[in-house]
């Protein structure tokens, strides 16, 4: 019945940006079609005013107002078919982004921004619901907003106007659709909520069903689809009663429900003329569906009765997969009004001051791809150094202290980076404080904890509990009871595909980014865009913080004050009862730091930590800068040559020399050491508890209150003075960073073995030596000798250990001194590897990484300088790859690492001291560059310059020459994948420019020079304007004088020189 949708691999040429300034570009990926049919929809649900979209993940960079051209384009495409597009939105479109929670009121730019998109159907949420002001606002604003398209069957709202009960919006809507003629009955629900302000009434599902108004509406037989709406989860009771009482009278007539609250992406079959759809959350996903098969007021289809065909699909909030589904570009997709909402949106993050800078974070932090607790986890971070150190300095005199807080009211991961305002609403969006008890016996306290982890459930179902603990865990978990461990081998593009749009793909499968693949009742293709997994872990319910008064945390306490969030008070006051602690909140509850929430707290943190932190980086940076000053002084004598790098560099230099007085006058100006986080802290938050001490009631969210850097304005309720953004950027939060090759190839080696404990590295003087070119230095001292190994020199027999391992299941990186000695095991390398894993289909894992240094060395003659680029790529099951500079060395090997194929990593010994720019992406340890992909280092337009490694640079500095001295613009391409070769870009370029050089250091015999001029001929033929050439080294074995040896290999005047006569200059 859900037919496979075609795969279709399409380039990213004509993607703009994303829509907001600072969005990152989507990523080509290979997307699914869409299914269209009678009848179709567009759903987003659990919104959280998102409305900017995702600026820190390229899946899922577009904006509302691209949803809303989005939106305008497919109704457009439905209804020249002859078709239906309904939009569906159903609810929390509250509270989780700083668009929505950080104005005053809250939401007053979000509903602005709501209202554009023509949605024909919505509900609400629960989230609109927790709060009298924001019900109060959905009845006064959303709702006379959406006249008539606001459906509210089972939610009823105290006027605030006469004060009477009445329904939040009509119970029920029936509908002909304007081009099919297709008559609808409409219902909006929502799940069995408790948690509601007491100005709202939401009444339990089954028992709104049994109301008269459902029972009529129901029993018309008008009607050729009942369509459900509800922040429910797809899956659940309040659905499966909805269904039941509606087959109970119409057997045949097709359901289709939308819903969602669980945060995940879910498509559940009823029978097969029902189905549910839930499309994920915080405008990551919009959800595809659609209907065939329908009768119709028009006509009745004896078909319909039997065989409705209903489909689905996930798409990625991206303009790549929105200007693709839409069947429109760049120039075309984007609507007046559309626009209008993306410079709205953009207008509203500057005056609301989103992007302003707090701090700066170290590393990514997850919610539930990093094991709890782990490193990595946002809750182990939490636990071991927030808490602790925001806490601390406000306990009672010589008394210890256990913190609870729910995971659940963590709602984003922290991403590597600049942490902004935006970032800790999102991460942090409720308003919540702490209290405490006093005095609780320790062994009792730390039982609270297990009590709320463990025995909730089970206290719920027995009536003890006050709500359904599942709220207080991420709702991402609700539906899942066990963790999902992703596997290395990534979803091949054959699954659905059509393989003639491919037409020049080499037979390797080019590697996915991470990223969703749903299974769901409708199968393993609902995503649009085919991703590699990602792990999930489940988090506890709660975690705790121990908090000590003292250095000494190794002595356990008698009695601890008991700190937990008063959103847990609930939970809390059932599970000590439980334990036997005699607590009446009322009573025993005080405020602890009040007018301090846990965004607050993170605020805080990431400011202070970069006042403490900041001058030690600065001064590390300032080393690193004038070590690469002096090495480029030194080439610059050397080759008497001067270039900008210096004056760049000396600016650097001139910069970071500030911030130490910098740093120290913001210590000063704030009245603590920065040689302790908590001091700093304490007079962070100084000012706000003496301000709300006195206040009476409830404290406001404070965190405006608190200063934001970019600034040069000190807050008014704080000394606290943040450091300009420039300056967080000098001490380690950059944009881009030079980076030695050595040190990224280091860096990618130090992530994977972090990441994966399957990951092992071995080979001559790996270890204590940290490797020939010191590639692997400190990694021993970092992960231990059972992780980095030293072998003897045997490069068969080492080879052949690291071979057994990945067969066995292990990733082993496996380093030779050189690739000239890798002949020694050249059995090992493609007997054993490439060859078992190739002729076993896949099904005998191999995941092993061959590397070290390959091809043209200096003075070092033929045994040590042979490029093995060509010998290599010319094995089946192989996969090769040569880097060129910083982000190619760390991309390449963290992607061959990961690959389940055996790979080669050819590097190049002249480039490993060599610095580039490494960009804010390629800094994060997620960053990889797809195997199979070349990269263009230069555009041009009248001739091609194909090449790898090393020759990547000489190619760049023969077209910089060809430009001043010629006008000649050549575009330079860096292979970076000599297997699988990506034949697509070079041809693309070939066709531009009708001219092509391949560069190589390699034999010219049957080199890799040799086989890009043939895939040019047998692809490109027709574009050629002139005979395509090489450029190689020389047949002969390398020389050991330097002249001879430099007159053996490609140089900067050889590639000029023959550029001109191919262009006959």
């Amino acid at each position: 019945m859900l037919d496979s949708a075609a795969l279709v691999l399409i380039g990213l040429a004509g993607v703009a940006l994303g829509s907001q300034p600072q969005a990152p570009d989507p990523i080509p990926a290979p997307l699914r079609e869409l299914t269209w049919g009678q009848l179709n929809f567009l759903h987003t649900t659990d919104v959280h005013g998102w409305y900017s979209g995702h600026l820190q993940e390229p899946s899922f960079s577009a904006d509302w107002g691209d949803y809303v051209s989005f939106a305008t384009r497919m109704r457009e495409k439905a209804e020249a078919a002859g078709t239906d597009l309904l939009v569906v939105d159903t609810g929390d479109r509250v509270e989780g982004n700083g668009l929505y929670d950080s104005s005053d009121p809250k939401g007053v730019y979000a509903s602005e921004f709501l209202k554009k998109q023509h949605i024909d159907l919505l509900c609400s949420g629960n989230h609109e619901l927790y709060k009298q002001n924001t019900s109060e606002a959905e009845f006064r604003t959303t709702v006379p907003n959406f006249k008539g398209n606001y459906l509210a069957s089972n939610i009823d709202i105290i006027d605030p106007e006469s004060g009477e009960i009445v329904p939040l919006a009509q119970r029920f809507k029936k509908f002909t659709t304007k081009m099919q003629g297709i008559r609808i009955m409409a219902f909006g629900f929502l799940f069995d909520f408790t948690g509601n302000y007491n100005n709202t009434v939401v009444t339990p599902v089954e028992e709104t069903i049994k109301q008269a108004w459902f029972q009529k509406a129901i029993r018309d037989r008008e009607v050729d689809l009942f369509l459900v709406i509800g922040h429910v989860p797809a899956k659940s009771k309040e659905y499966a009663a909805i269904f039941t009482a509606i087959r109970s009278v119409q057997w045949d007539t097709p359901i289709q429900f939308f819903g969602g609250h669980h945060h995940i992406r879910d498509y559940v079959k009823y029978d097969n003329k029902a189905y549910s759809l839930a499309s994920g959350r915080f405008m990551e996903t919009i959800g595809f569906a659609s209907l065939s098969g329908l009768s119709t007021a028009k006509k009745q289809t004896s078909a319909a009765r039997t065989s409705p065909v209903f489909t689905r699909r996930y798409i990625d909030n991206n303009l790549f997969s929105l200007y693709h589904h839409s069947g429109h570009d760049e120039s075309t997709f984007h609507t007046p009004e559309g626009k209008k909402v993306t410079e709205d949106i953009r207008k509203a993050r500057s005056a609301l001051k989103l992007d302003h800078v707090y701090g700066c974070a170290p590393k990514t932090l997850w919610m539930s791809r990093a094991k709890y607790p782990s490193d990595d986890s946002i809750y182990s971070w939490l636990e071991k150094e927030v808490l602790p150190s925001s806490l601390r300095p406000h306990l009672r005199e010589n008394t210890a202290g256990l913190a609870i807080i729910n995971t659940g009211g963590i709602r984003f991961d922290i991403f590597k980076g600049p942490f902004t305002q935006d970032g800790a609403y999102i991460v942090s969006p409720f308003t919540n404080e702490f209290r405490f008890m006093k005095d609780v016996p320790y062994d009792k306290a730390v039982m609270v904890l297990k009590v709320l982890n463990k025995a909730t459930n089970i206290l719920t179902q027995a009536g003890f509990m006050p709500m359904d603990s599942s709220s207080l865990s991420p709702p991402e978990q609700w539906s899942r009871t066990e963790d999902f461990i992703a596997k290395a081998d990534h979803i091949p593009l054959s699954h659905g595909a059509n393989n003639e749009q491919n037409p020049l793909q080499d037979g390797d499968e080019p590697t996915l980014t991470p990223g969703y693949t749903t299974k769901d009742d409708g199968g393993t293709d609902g995503d649009d865009t085919v991703h590699t997994p990602v792990s999930f872990y489940r988090a506890p319910n709660c975690i705790m913080a121990t908090i000590t008064n003292d250095d000494d945390s190794s002595s356990t306490p008698d009695v601890v004050d008991l700190l937990y969030l008063d959103f847990l008070e609930p939970w809390v006051t059932v599970a000590t009862k439980i334990v036997g602690i005699d607590f009446d909140p009322k009573k025993d509850a005080e405020a602890f730091m009040p007018g301090v929430q846990m965004r607050t707290m993170l605020t805080a943190w990431a400011t202070v930590i970069v006042l403490v932190s900041g001058s030690q980086q600065a001064v590390n940076k300032k080393k690193e800068l004038r070590l690469s000053l002096q090495r480029n002084k030194q080439k610059q004598q050397t080759k008497k040559k001067t270039t900008t790098t210096t004056t760049t560099q000396d600016q650097q230099l001139d910069r970071l020399d500030a911030i130490p007085k910098q740093l120290s006058e913001t210590a000063a100006s704030a009245n603590c050491s920065p040689s302790s986080p908590e001091t700093a802290l304490a007079s962070f938050f100084s000012p706000v508890l003496s301000t709300n001490s006195r206040a009476n009631g409830r404290p406001q969210d404070t965190t405006a209150d608190f200063p934001i850097a970019g600034t040069a304005v000190v807050s008014p309720s704080s000394p606290f003075l943040c450091l300009p953004a420039s300056c967080l950027r000098s001490a380690g939060c950059t944009e881009t960073l030079e980076v030695t090759v050595r040190d990224a190839l280091n860096e990618a080696l130090a992530e994977e073995l972090t990441s994966n404990e399957k990951v092992f590295i071995l080979g001559e003087e790996v270890a204590q030596y940290n490797g020939a070119y010191k590639v692997t230095k400190g990694l021993l001292d970092r992960f231990g000798d059972r992780r980095v190994i030293d072998t003897p020199i045997t490069e068969q027999g080492f080879c052949g250990l690291a071979v057994g391992a990945a067969l066995a299941g292990l990733h082993p990186v496996c380093e030779f001194m050189t690739f000239n000695f890798a002949m020694q095991a050249i059995d090992q390398i493609v007997n054993s590897a490439a060859k078992t894993h190739y002729m076993s289909g896949g099904i005998q894992p191999c995941n092993i990484t061959f590397r070290g240094p390959n091809g043209f060395a200096a003075g070092v003659a033929a045994q040590h300088s042979q490029d093995y680029a060509a010998w290599y790529g010319s094995i089946p099951g192989l996969k090769v790859v040569t880097p060129w500079s910083s982000e190619d060395a760390k991309g390449l090997l963290k992607a061959a690492i990961r690959d389940p194929n055996p790979v080669v990593v050819l590097e190049n010994e002249l480039l490993y001291g060599q610095s580039f720019p490494m960009s804010e992406a390629a800094q994060k340890d997620d960053f990889v560059i797809p195997l199979g992909k070349a990269k263009i280092e230069r555009p041009g337009k009248d001739v091609t310059i194909v090449t790898l490694s090393r020759s990547v640079g000489l190619s760049l500095q023969a077209a910089a020459q060809l430009k001043s001295k010629y006008g000649v613009e050549a575009e330079v391409i860096n292979l970076r994948s000599v297997k699988p070769l990506d034949v697509e870009a070079i041809v693309k370029s070939v066709k531009k420019t009708g001219h092509l050089i391949a560069v190589e250091s390699g034999f010219p015999m049957f080199g890799v020079s040799s086989e890009i001029l043939a895939l040019a001929m047998e692809y490109g033929f027709d574009y050629l304007q002139a005979p395509a050439i090489r450029v190689t080294g020389a047949e002969v074995p390398t020389p050991y004088a330097e002249k001879l040896e430099t007159m053996s290999f490609p140089q900067e005047d050889t590639i000029l020189s023959q550029a001109t006569k191919l262009l006959r200059l």
